[in-house]
């Protein structure tokens, strides 16, 4: 019976200590996020599909390629490479204002568009996954993407 128990503790207490060992909170320290953890460069890659009026009329699909920095504060500012179907390629930078909310939730704006980007922060902060979930654009279809910190 002693066996048993030792066998049954032994197995109970390994099966906690493995659950705990792949446990690591959202944020360091357990709390919550806030526009601190997004500070430094990201490179990032995102598709968007969009309708078009001007100056060709249709369906454009662009992918973007670039570089954002965040200052930790609230402020970024942002180099962007994109290749449409309608409008060719484009480079523009611009500046860019963002808030994290605790659960790690954020919204990028750009003062020209008012459609925000929607996006959530992973690994702790070294990842982004964007979604036009906040556009409000009728003619935004899709827009989706990661960026990842440098």
């Amino acid at each position: 019976m002693k066996r048993k128990i030792f066998l049954l503790t032994l197995i109970s207490g390994m099966s906690i200590a493995w659950i705990f060992a792949g446990y690591t909170p959202a944020v360091a320290g357990g709390g919550c996020y806030s526009n601190r953890d997004l500070n430094g460069e990201y490179i990032f890659n995102l598709v968007e599909v969009r309708t078009e009026t001007f100056p060709i009329p249709g369906t454009n699909y662009c992918d973007h390629t670039g570089v954002v920095n965040f200052d930790g504060v609230s402020a970024a500012t942002v180099t962007d490479t994109r290749r449409c179907s309608l409008t060719g390629l484009v480079t523009e930078a611009a500046s860019l204002t963002y808030s994290v909310n605790c659960d790690g939730s954020l919204v990028i704006d750009e003062p020209v568009d008012p459609n925000p980007v929607h996006g959530q922060i992973v690994n702790r902060g070294h990842g982004i996954l964007l979604d036009g979930t906040t556009k409000t654009n009728p003619n935004s279809l899709i827009f989706h993407g990661i960026a990842m910190q440098r």
